[in-house]
């Protein structure tokens, strides 16, 4: 699976509005495998320094996960996070998706390649992934973007934070790191 480059690539920000952090994730509803359920604890977390974030989940559930996607709103409701987390099912341009987030986060517990990131890399935003095989191999060990264990959610808390925190220095890392797709 190619992708159009030219498709993806950002007019340059070199800042973050922290009245309105904007992260997403791009990815099949499939928390056992893609771990939106992590990302969600992970808000929930990081909304207490940070209460105006919003978090965007673009893809949807077949027919075989549609309880999962349920089970994923029921926790959204549970950690009263309605205003910060919004599922808004199949996009149909992700690159106009990518270009609204500040930070990409895939959460995954198993990714082959993870396609979705590839894409995020090219649009030149900062990039978080869980540490398998495939979004090492894509971003090096923190080389071209951010890794965390997988299921370890205060990590990936601080990864977020961080980012945030150190966005110009991390988001030049991220144009670099442009070049490598």
């Amino acid at each position: 699976n190619a992708i159009d480059i030219e498709k993806f690539i950002n007019k340059p920000k070199h800042n973050i509005d922290l009245d309105h952090i904007c992260i997403g994730n791009v990815a099949r509803i499939m928390p056992e495998i893609k771990g939106q359920d992590i990302l969600i604890r992970a808000v929930g977390k990081i909304v207490k320094k940070y209460p105006n974030l919003k978090c965007y989940f673009a893809g949807d559930a077949d027919s075989k996960h549609k309880s999962d996607l349920k089970d994923l709103k029921e926790m959204v409701r549970e950690l009263q996070l309605e205003n910060n987390i919004k599922f808004l099912g199949n996009v149909d341009n992700i690159p106009e998706f990518l270009k609204k987030l500040d930070v990409f986060i895939l959460p995954s517990r198993s990714e082959g390649f993870g396609l979705s990131l590839v894409e995020a890399m090219a649009s030149g935003i900062p990039c978080i992934a869980s540490k398998l095989d495939g979004p090492l191999e894509i971003l090096g060990n923190n080389e071209r973007g951010s890794i965390f264990e997988s299921e370890n959610v205060e990590k990936l808390v601080n990864k977020i934070q961080y980012v945030i925190e150190n966005y110009d220095l991390v988001y030049n890392k991220s144009c670099i790191a442009q070049q490598y797709v």
